[in-house]
């Protein structure tokens, strides 16, 4: 009788889609320097197009994520070529019309 081979996943290649860090909100990196390393887009239920931004960031010298429905962010950052990351950004708010706002990186 032959004994099965028994394979470890990482010799398989694959890589988890989970970006790691401890979520802050986005909030709390306002009007400051972050360093962008990655995201990803998934389904949500909470934002209007159905959609969630996850950014990985470096922050204060940690890794941090940030989830947001933000459709500005999630636009230019689908403009980008993975070769792009990292870099340095600055995440603002930006006021348009009655009591509404977007996020946009300077």
């Amino acid at each position: 009788m032959a004994k099965n081979k028994i394979t470890l996943i990482s010799s398989l290649g694959v890589k988890s889609k989970n970006l790691t860090g401890d979520k802050i909100t986005i909030e709390e990196i306002l009007d400051k320097s972050v360093m962008i390393l990655d995201y990803r887009t998934g389904d949500s239920k909470f934002s209007r197009d159905g959609t969630c931004l996850t950014l990985q960031i470096e922050y204060e010298g940690k890794v941090r994520v940030i989830f947001t429905g933000s459709g500005v962010l999630k636009e230019d950052l689908e403009t980008l070529s993975k070769d792009d990351f990292p870099f340095t950004s600055t995440i603002i708010k930006v006021p348009f019309k009655d009591k509404q706002f977007f996020f946009k990186f300077t």
